[in-house]
This record gives structure tokens, C-alpha cells and sequence, in this order.
């Protein structure tokens, strides 16, 4: 029998996420990073990490986006909490101090931050979202799926919600409801790469594979270099009973996979399977 990755118990979308390298920017390290696009600071100001001089709310928020963009998050913490000393109702100043929290594992202060902005600006969508990756970080699934739900009924487009929650269901087994979120990114954004990808996962999951097989191929036309989605073909093809095909392409994904750490189980997987095949 070859290896059954559909079963294994960690969610293989979250995996390849880490280690494909698509042109969608997807996870909730970068979502984090852009919590606050709309309101992000664009240097018209001429503030940065190291300014000085500094008279408004803005200003201390400002600057403290760029001390969280560089890490430094005792000092952005701090920049925030002068700006909320200023301006007490100052949501986007609590939802980037709850950020800043958050990095550092001060769960409860970030929770409050969040809480607080929420009684203050219900229709704040990324802060329902940052919610949620905290709930995640804490372990804590079902409260991380009800706060992405939270995040889309103000933003019924906001694909990192829907694809975030997609693999909390997908970590759960609850494929089908995975497979409706994946798809709803996919009416949202039909070149959303890492959706097709991770439904086929989840289709495979379901021993649906004509329909994993599709979301594969189609990942593979938009973008050659999306490894892992050669190995899932492969899979897939096996499966199918297209041991021919499913050789090919197994040897294709090695002929294509940089043999570095992050893809050396895949590697190792697909010699193996390709010594079987060929028997």
C-alpha cells in the first residue's frame, strides 16, 4: 500500500501553506502584519521607528506600526498606549497594542485589546480576525471558527478568514465544511492558488479524487513551481489506478523540488514511491 497522506492527522493545507511559496500571500502571519491596511501608515508623515518630536495620537500610532513592523514590541506597545492616553476611543491604536500582546504570548491583554475595540467598532472585521489567530495560538479551535464567522459576517470577502476557518475544519475532519469555505475563496478570487490546492486535500480526504485530481492540475497550470501539488497529483493518481501517470509525476516533482529541510519527507515519500511503482 502507498503512503496514505490523506489520512494523516495534521491538516496537509496548513503544511503547504508553510512550504509552497505561492503567489497567493496567504496565513496568518502576514494577515497580521496588514490587520490594518486601510488604515496603515503610508510615510506621508515622514514618521518612522526612530522618530522624535512626536504631537498626536496618529503620530504615536503611527510610529508604533513601525516599531511592531520591526519587532520591537515593548516599544510599540508603548507608542500605542500614549496614543490611547490621547485618544481613549482609538480602535485601530487597541487592535495593533492587541497584536503587539499577541507576539508576545500576553494572551489575556491582547484578548481585552480586541474586546475593547469590538464594543467600540463592531464592524471591524480584522479585528474578529486577529481574535480568532489568537484563539488559534491558544489551542483554543471551535472559539478560533466562531470568531473567522464573526470576521465574515462584517466581510463576507475576506478570503484569510474563510481560508483560515477552512483549515480548522479541514484539522477536524469536517471536510465538506471545508471544501465550502475553500470554495467560497475561490468564487471570491478565482486565481486564490493555495484554495484550490487545500481542497483538493480535502477532496481527497473524502476519497473524491477525480474532483482532487482537477484542483491540482489546475494549481499546476497557474504555477509550476508549486512542488507539493506535484506530489498530491501523484497521489492521486495512484489512487485512480493511473500508475503510469502517477510515475511521471512523481519523477517530476523530483526533477523540480529543491532538496532543502522543508521538502526532505516529501523527497524521501516520493522515492519510495516511485521505487514501487516501477516494480
Amino acid at each position: 500500500m502507498l503512503l496514505d497522506v490523506f489520512s494523516l492527522k495534521k491538516s496537509l493545507a496548513v503544511a503547504a501553506c508553510a512550504v509552497t511559496f505561492t503567489c497567493a500571500l496567504t496565513g496568518s502571519a502576514y494577515a497580521n502584519d496588514i490587520a490594518d491596511q486601510n488604515q496603515a501608515p503610508q510615510g506621508k508623515t515622514g514618521i518612522g521607528a526612530n522618530a522624535t518630536n512626536l504631537q498626536t495620537a496618529y503620530d504615536y500610532w503611527e510610529r508604533g506600526c513601525f516599531k511592531k513592523l520591526k519587532k520591537d514590541y515593548e516599544g510599540a506597545i508603548a507608542d500605542f498606549t500614549v496614543a490611547l492616553e490621547m485618544e481613549k476611543d482609538y480602535v485601530a491604536a487597541l487592535n495593533n497594542r492587541g497584536l503587539c500582546y499577541a507576539a508576545q504570548e500576553k494572551f489575556d491583554l491582547a484578548m481585552a485589546d480586541y474586546d475593547k475595540a469590538i464594543e467600540l467598532a463592531p464592524d471591524y472585521a480584522d479585528v474578529y480576525f486577529n481574535k480568532a489567530e489568537l484563539y488559534l495560538d491558544q489551542d483554543k479551535v471551535q472559539e478560533a471558527v466562531n470568531s473567522y464567522g464573526d470576521c465574515l459576517k462584517v466581510n463576507p470577502k475576506h478570503v484569510d478568514a474563510y481560508y483560515n476557518r477552512a483549515n480548522c475544519y479541514a484539522d477536524q475532519g469536517m471536510y465538506n465544511e471545508a471544501i465550502g469555505d475553500y470554495s467560497s475563496i475561490i468564487e471570491i478570487d478565482s486565481e486564490y492558488l493555495d484554495a484550490y490546492y487545500a481542497r483538493g486535500s480535502a477532496y481527497g480526504r473524502l476519497k473524491q479524487y477525480e474532483n482532487a485530481l482537477a484542483d491540482y492540475e489546475f494549481v499546476l497550470s497557474k504555477f509550476k513551481s508549486f512542488y507539493a501539488a506535484y506530489f498530491m497529483k501523484g497521489l492521486v493518481l495512484e489512487r485512480l489506478g493511473r500508475n503510469e501517470e502517477a510515475l511521471a509525476t512523481f519523477e517530476e516533482f523530483l526533477k523540480r523540488t529543491p532538496n532543502i529541510d522543508i521538502y526532505a519527507d516529501r523527497i524521501a515519500a516520493a522515492k519510495e514511491l516511485v521505487a514501487e511503482l516501477k516494480k
